[in-house]
């Protein structure tokens, strides 16, 4: 008996049914996605597998050993403030301006002409008298007591603005108003300190009126050939 053939209808109803059934098979729950990816990633399905560290654990870690806000121990070099180094101080040159423990005003070390005599190399400070004296230049040395004498000349530069001005100046030791001087243009000063048993020791100059002077002037004071003993 010869089958009777099947309708075009038929076969694609049959095609759509198989497309349907695999369709339904692939579908996948996606709780079960997930908590299979959880347990793929889980140490105790992979036996022998280590997992890598997050981004967030090594953040975590690095927080917790970095040391805390002024805590140095942990810290190498040092630290970001160093204490203020004292300068070694010469006996057999003079002092200059990197010699000194701390200065105030406009200095400068450099050569000038003093009462005619050129080329002094000598330590020079802007000073200014206006309607009253002005801000003092200060050089500071920082002796530890162990010396006895300072020695040097001062003077003002030929250069000075002014020529009716005095250059006044005031030394103190360990803080106590010791010797002082003055000086006109013109002139030079030998000064000598007993430093004796002094840690601190303060040279200030400052500007003075002299009795023909205006009321506003300018000098440069030269200090030179200072010498520690």
């Amino acid at each position: 008996m010869k089958a009777k053939p099947v309708s075009r209808f038929a076969r694609e109803v049959a095609v759509i049914s198989f497309i349907l059934v695999l369709a339904s098979c692939a579908t996948v729950n996606p709780h079960d996605a997930a908590g299979g990816a959880s347990s793929a990633s889980s140490p105790s399905s992979s036996a022998g597998e280590t997992q890598a560290p997050s981004a967030l654990d090594a953040a975590s870690e690095s927080a917790s050993s970095a040391p805390l806000d002024g805590d140095l121990s942990s810290t190498s070099g040092n630290p970001s403030t160093p204490a203020a180094k004292r300068p070694t101080l010469p006996t057999d040159i003079d002092l200059g301006l990197a010699d000194f423990f701390s200065t105030a005003g406009q200095l400068s070390e450099k050569s000038f002409e003093v009462a005619t005599t050129k080329d002094i190399q000598g330590i020079g400070a802007e000073l200014e008298y206006y309607y009253g004296e002005r801000d003092p230049a200060v050089i500071e040395l920082r002796l530890g007591g162990k010396f006895k004498e300072l020695t040097f000349n001062a003077g003002q530069a030929d250069t000075s603005e002014a020529s009716d001005f005095i250059l006044g100046i005031e030394v103190y030791a360990n803080g106590e108003k010791g010797a002082t001087a003055i000086v006109p243009f013109n002139k030079v000063k030998p000064i000598k300190v007993n430093v004796e048993g002094v840690n601190a020791l303060k040279i200030q100059l400052t500007c003075k009126k002299g009795e023909k002077s205006a009321r506003v002037g300018k000098i440069t004071a030269v200090l030179y050939s200072m010498r520690l003993k």
